[in-house]
């Protein structure tokens, strides 16, 4: 039922062929032919307890910085941009997962593990390929160089040497000063050129 007063309620907006909703007489979202709209920094939340949150932000936010019902505690962020997109769970030890159907199954292509803090790219069978024709990926936060940025590189920070066997696996790490391999039975060199 529409509200003449338009303090709480809904009304339609011929001009633009929307139908608005208000809330203690602010505009909080739409429906139009394009879809169901949220206004800014408004959240969608998911849950009885708004456990998962879904918040189009229009100012900059500084890092580590907590936002209410969004990011909680004292976060572990970077900076973000204005007119950002936050997805957020804040239920403690929450996990967050997005999922494809391949043919005939749904198949998990990204699963953050809140208990773990651990992040996984598909699942077995899926390949990771990063296409872009400018890539860096980095492991660990590491300095950057003195002149020029690389692109299509694998850039390490100087780490913790391992140590021991690695059954069936073999691994690629770097000190500050040498990159090394070690393969499954534990033994240790430098990569060569």
């Amino acid at each position: 039922m529409a509200v003449s007063s338009i303090h709480n309620g809904w009304r339609y907006d011929p001009a633009n062929s929307k139908l608005n909703f208000y809330y203690r007489g602010t505009l909080v979202g739409s429906i139009a032919a394009a879809g169901l709209g949220l206004e800014d920094n408004l959240s969608l939340e998911l849950g009885d307890g708004d456990d998962s949150v879904l918040r189009h932000r229009t100012g900059t936010l500084a890092a580590n910085t907590a936002l209410t019902d969004v990011l909680i505690g004292t976060p572990v962020a970077a900076a973000l941009a204005a007119d950002s997109t936050i997805l957020s769970n804040v239920t403690a030890s929450g996990d967050v997962a997005a999922y494809v159907n391949t043919g005939s199954n749904s198949e998990q292509f990204l699963f953050a593990d809140g208990s773990a803090k651990n992040i996984a790219f598909g699942q077995t069978g899926w390949a990771a390929n990063l296409i872009e024709g400018a890539v860096k990926l980095t492991l660990g936060t590491v300095a950057a160089f003195a002149t020029t940025q690389p692109t299509n590189a694998l850039v390490f920070q100087g780490g913790t040497a391992p140590a021991g066997t690695i059954a069936t696996s073999s691994a690629i790490y770097a000190s500050t000063t040498v990159l090394n391999k070690i393969i499954a039975d534990g033994t240790i060199s430098t990569i060569q050129t």
